[in-house]
């Protein structure tokens, strides 16, 4: 696996995160909700260097991993997972068909489909098959445009449903961010009308438009929470891929930070290995961190944790329940659930959170445990 990636570490990455999401992801949706549709919407394949079992695309891995949860299911329940891939590349297509051809047996509990065409065109058949009771979109372009507001909205609104978006920052940051002549048509691609009209016309920062980006998951396809998660160049200390997630629960952004966490964890020690490497340029050693991107900006968090939790507690008009707490400090920082419970239990300790949890006999707070700044 590791050579079907070498040099392509951020691509590795991004799959790690979609591999580890998924594997817990899939199991807790079927468990509630009995049935679930999983949609790429730009699935390729492109770029793979493993042709025959193309191991190294979101294809096999979400057919791998959705497979394998169908598995543990009771009965017959073939209909209980379906997959919708859509690409719009003829060649890329052809190669699709034919590998769910090829290898369909493996997948006796899958539902598959393909479509070719571009996505805005094609939602209106997606939705027609995307019948079950959850859906995950998995969106992730080759560029800014082809998955407007408006075509998530139609696809994901007024249904139980998360989303993962690519962000491919460094291309953005390069054709957006300008104040050049296209720059308003291109920010309506990606932010809608509105949106555009606000920015266009000055150089815009990159994590502006990522802003805008969190405020349109949340703001115009009424997910509850929004977050991202950073991946970084292999070959230097810059944000290569942002993965964009939007939910409607708290146990959604607990499972993207767990994924997050062992995906980026792991990327962070391959970027180091790569500038070890002898075969890299010297020039390499340099440009990339030791201790890791990622894991240093989670240890600025850890830093800023206590903080974040009395500041959401004191502007909270109600007592919040602890799962609301934990995914709301969650869209901000790189954490874990547990890390946050013990922040909660060192604060109570110190007297500046009530132990709510005592009171039914418990030793640390569980989601619903209401949570409260301790009077006086």
């Amino acid at each position: 696996m590791g050579d079907f990636y070498r040099d392509r570490e951020q691509t590795e990455a991004k799959h790690a995160l979609l591999r580890r999401y998924l594997e817990n992801f899939a199991h807790k949706v079927v468990r509630t909700y009995g049935s679930i549709d999983y949609v790429d919407a730009f699935c390729g394949p492109w770029e793979e260097r493993d042709a025959e079992g193309l191991s190294d695309t979101s294809i096999a891995i979400a057919l791998s991993n959705l497979q394998s949860v169908a598995e543990t299911l009771p009965g017959d329940r073939k209909t209980a997972i379906r997959c919708i891939f859509n690409e719009k590349n003829k060649q890329s297509f052809a190669r699709l068909e034919a590998f769910i051809d090829s290898a369909r047996d493996k997948y006796p509990l899958l539902e598959i489909h393909t479509l070719n065409g571009v996505f805005e065109d094609n939602v209106a058949k997606i939705k027609r098959l995307a019948t079950n009771k959850f859906m995950l979109l998995f969106v992730d372009p080759t560029g800014w445009s082809g998955f407007s507001p408006d075509a998530l909205k139609a696809l994901s609104g007024q249904r139980n449903s998360e989303i993962m978006i690519n962000f491919m920052r460094s291309f953005v940051e390069r054709f957006l961010c300008p104040p050049v002549p296209e720059q308003a048509d291109r920010l309506r691609e990606l932010l809608g009308a509105e949106r555009s009209q606000r920015l266009a016309g000055k150089r815009i920062p990159i994590t502006e438009i990522e802003e805008e980006l969190t405020r349109v998951l949340k703001e115009d396809l009424g997910f509850r929470f929004a977050a991202s998660s950073p991946i970084h160049n292999p070959d230097r200390n810059q944000i290569h891929f942002q993965m964009f997630y939007g939910t409607h629960h708290p146990a959604g952004m607990e499972v993207m930070r767990q994924a997050e966490f062992k995906a980026l964890s792991q990327h962070d020690q391959s970027r180091f290995n790569k500038a070890q490497d002898p075969q890299q340029p010297d020039f390499l050693a340099g440009l990339v961190d030791v201790e890791g991107p990622y894991l240093r900006e989670r240890r600025q968090h850890l830093k800023g944790l206590r903080s974040a939790i009395l500041e959401r507690l004191d502007h909270s008009s109600h007592n919040l329940k602890f799962s609301t707490l934990r995914a709301g400090i969650q869209e901000q920082l790189f954490l874990r659930g547990k890390e946050i419970g013990d922040a909660v239990i060192a604060l109570a300790a110190e007297g500046l959170v009530e132990p709510t949890w005592k009171t039914r006999g418990g030793k640390r707070p569980i989601d619903d445990d209401l949570m409260r700044r301790r009077s006086g």
